[in-house]
């Protein structure tokens, strides 16, 4: 028989393979085997793979929205309503962060790490001084940890995400609402430790508040800025400045002598809770009708100080003042903080902000005729009217004290246009000097002379 074509009879008519057939054919079962094994070996790897691909990817998906480091509001800008922001968010899950990666300004993988209870964390620490530490130009603090001052993807893998993405724009201004100055209607040249209140008249209370003024510095020197005489109670408004909560800078030096005034406060209790301040609608602890004083500024007026004609020694700074030269996401702006609204600003329209402090001047500086107060050059019946209307009417005040105090007593009251009409038409007497040529006041008081056209033409 030939084995290789010999069949095996199994009793029941039906031949099985041959010996060699059955031998090859294990064989095949045998060299089946490892090709299965590895078909698993080779998916097992693949998952292995993907596990460490999503292990290390994870973290970059979480943060992948993109953003502006600082802007912890995601409105595109970096101003102090993101310093509010990540203040209010420590203890308050209605202004939680709307992206974790923008509000950890220090890039450090952590929000909220703060050394002390009530005292200003890391991040908000990087994001003032970027806002406030701006050093005469040019400018010499670095920009902030990208992606700055444009919209990008986090460079730095963290446990931190963006998930709520951005408003996409600013919020709007919102008519009623004012951010002004609380002053003394004149200044002296040369006077010292004057308190000069920042205010608002606010339609909502007020949480903390920004403002961007330009300052002249050959007329005025500013000393400091504390929460001394405000609507804030005096428990808090000394822990302000200590935790970081007020702050201000006037290094930024433009040109013709000018600088920049920045402040910026964020009203919180030692719980870090929001302190509402003012409002004329609704109103928390403390709110009060009409203008409320939230900061003040202590200035001198330098003895040099030019006098005369109204001066606006503080105007309002409009716009950002980084974007131009420093192409940057933003900066401190002239706002209102309201806990409410989000993204807790509302930006101010410049007819709402106060040019305030007008005038500088000091007694018997400049030269005026008696008797002639509303500066026309000429001493008729209009004056005794005029200072009628500003005593009991409302009308404006004088433009010089001095010149509507027609009998010169130091006094502005109804003796000064009774005493004008008896001169004009009772034949009583005549006006003090200086009379009725232009002069200066030879007696000492405490009214004012800054303003009199005719003897300065």
């Amino acid at each position: 028989m030939d084995r290789r074509t010999a069949s095996i009879d199994q009793g029941d008519g039906n031949p099985v393979a041959s010996e060699p057939t059955l031998r090859a054919a294990t064989g095949r079962a045998r060299n089946a085997a490892p090709l299965g094994s590895r078909a698993a070996l080779g998916t097992m790897v693949a998952l292995v793979a993907m596990y460490g691909a999503v292990v290390t990817l994870a973290p970059r998906l979480l943060d992948a929205d993109d953003f502006i480091r600082g802007d912890a509001n995601g409105d595109g800008l970096v101003d102090w309503g993101d310093f509010a922001r990540i203040a209010l968010a420590r203890v308050d899950e209605r202004s939680s962060l709307r992206c974790d990666d923008a509000a950890d300004v220090d890039d450090d993988g952590e929000l909220f790490d703060t050394p002390t209870e009530f005292a200003a964390d890391a991040d908000m620490q990087a994001l003032a001084t970027w806002l406030f530490g701006q050093a005469p130009v040019p400018t010499t603090v670095p920009p902030l940890v990208a992606p700055f001052p444009r919209r990008g993807a986090d460079p730095t893998r963290d446990g931190l995400d963006c998930a709520r993405g951005f408003t996409g724009a600013p919020a709007g201004s919102r008519a009623g609402n004012r951010l002004g100055w609380d002053l003394p209607r004149q200044l002296d040249a040369g006077a010292t430790n004057v308190s000069v209140f920042v205010e608002v008249d606010a339609i909502e209370p007020v949480i903390g508040f920004s403002l961007a003024y330009i300052y002249d510095s050959s007329a005025i020197a500013v000393r400091g800025v504390d929460s001394s005489g405000t609507a804030l109670p005096r428990r808090d408004a000394t822990r302000l400045a200590d935790a970081g909560l007020l702050r201000w800078s006037t290094q930024r030096t433009l040109e013709n002598g000018r600088r920049l005034l920045l402040i910026g406060a964020l009203f919180l209790d030692a719980a870090w809770r929001p302190i509402e301040l003012g409002g004329r609608a609704g109103g928390g602890a403390g709110a009060v009708a009409g203008s409320t004083r939230v900061a003040r500024l202590v200035i001198d007026v330098l003895p040099t100080a030019p006098v005369g004609a109204p001066r606006a020694i503080l105007v309002p700074f409009l716009g950002d003042y980084f974007a131009a030269e420093a192409q940057t996401a933003g900066g401190l702006r002239s706002q209102i903080h309201h806990f409410e609204a989000l993204p807790f600003h509302v930006p101010l329209d410049p007819d709402q902000l106060d040019s305030a402090i007008p005038l500088l001047g000091g007694p018997g500086r400049i030269d005026f005729t008696r008797g002639d107060a509303n500066a026309d050059g000429a001493i008729d019946i209009t004056d005794p009217v005029y200072t009628l209307g500003f005593l009991f009417l409302g009308g404006p005040p004088p433009p010089t004290d001095d010149a509507a105090d027609a009998n010169d007593d130091g006094v502005l009251d109804i003796a000064d246009p009774t005493f004008s009409l008896g001169v004009l038409f009772l034949g009583s007497g005549t006006f003090p000097s200086p009379y009725p040529a232009c002069g200066l006041d030879p007696t000492p008081d405490t009214l004012f002379c800054c303003y009199y056209p005719p003897c300065s033409d």
